[in-house]
């Protein structure tokens, strides 16, 4: 497992905490089945109307992705509300991190004021396709939301000129808590990545995903992932030792197993806490384009 040189997980993560010291109840989890390429912050999952998904896709070059999405106007005045300012809380020093965190900022921003909009540019075929799930999931809620350098949420494959264009998706609920699913245009599917996926199967492992038109995002890993979990973790757990002995705010709680990375629902507090913060003389901007 290559050594991540970016700091996006402890950015994400400082954004759960700031939320949940303004009173917002926010989550961070992996979303890809070998864990770090995809970070879903996820405010309010466990109210429908309230939902606000913020995904973080790493690439291996150029810049990462972002979208944010939400089920209800309503929700995203909320986050806006909670997010607003944040970037301030951050020193000038950190510059990419005070950019990244006002990137999502006026991203929160552009959506509540543009929402009628984008939900009349939903796809017809979307509108079809949420009959697909009423079987399973009666309470599937539509997601509208904006992405920045990408035109579906999450995907890794995408990129656009447009600053802020519409992205489409549906939320369903999960063992008490509300989840994404992106719409691909291209595909006319709902796209559903790996760590969604294991909760899906536990919670409806009957569920036909072809009749549902579920598609995974990179089936391809699948396989890869289940027979090199016990490696992977052994991995990161050499890893984590080694950054343990250097740092005292690692403790052996910061040790993942095979169960996480194939759950892919870790919290990422204290991995976190391993990643050492940006140094004035190697300003990192995660892959961001900071200059926007």
């Amino acid at each position: 497992m290559g050594k991540r040189q970016d700091q996006l997980e402890q950015w994400t993560v400082w954004l759960r905490d700031a939320l949940s010291a303004r009173g917002k109840p926010a989550r961070v989890a992996y979303d890809d089945k070998l864990g770090g390429d995809v970070l879903v912050l996820a405010v309010e999952a466990t109210e429908r109307e309230k939902l606000v998904e913020v995904t973080v896709t790493r690439r291996p070059k150029g810049r990462a992705h972002l979208t944010v999405a939400a089920t209800s106007p309503e929700g995203v005045a909320s986050a806006r509300e909670a997010f607003d300012r944040m970037h301030q809380e951050i020193s000038r020093l950190a510059n990419a991190k005070r950019k990244f965190v006002h990137r999502i900022e006026r991203m929160l921003a552009e959506l509540e004021r543009s929402w009628s909009a984008r939900v009349a540019q939903a796809p017809a075929e979307r509108e079809a396709a949420l009959g697909w799930l009423d079987g399973a999931f009666p309470q599937a809620t539509p997601m509208f939301g904006v992405g920045f350098h990408t035109d579906v949420v999450g995907a890794d494959d995408h990129h656009t000129k447009e600053t802020y264009p519409s992205v489409f998706g549906v939320a369903i609920e999960l063992d008490g808590r509300w989840r994404g699913l992106a719409w691909d245009p291209d595909r006319k599917r709902w796209l559903i990545r790996n760590g969604t996926l294991t909760a899906l199967q536990r919670a409806r492992p009957q569920l036909d995903l072809e009749q549902s038109g579920i598609t995974l995002v990179d089936a391809i890993v699948v396989g890869a992932a289940a027979v090199g979990a016990a490696a992977i973790a052994a991995d990161i757990n050499e890893e984590v030792q080694r950054k343990k002995q250097g740092d005292s705010s690692c403790d052996l709680g910061d040790v993942l197993d095979p169960c996480d990375i194939l759950d892919c629902s870790l919290s990422l507090a204290d991995l976190g806490n391993c990643v050492p913060d940006c140094d004035l003389g190697g300003l990192d901007c995660g892959g961001l384009d900071c200059s926007l």
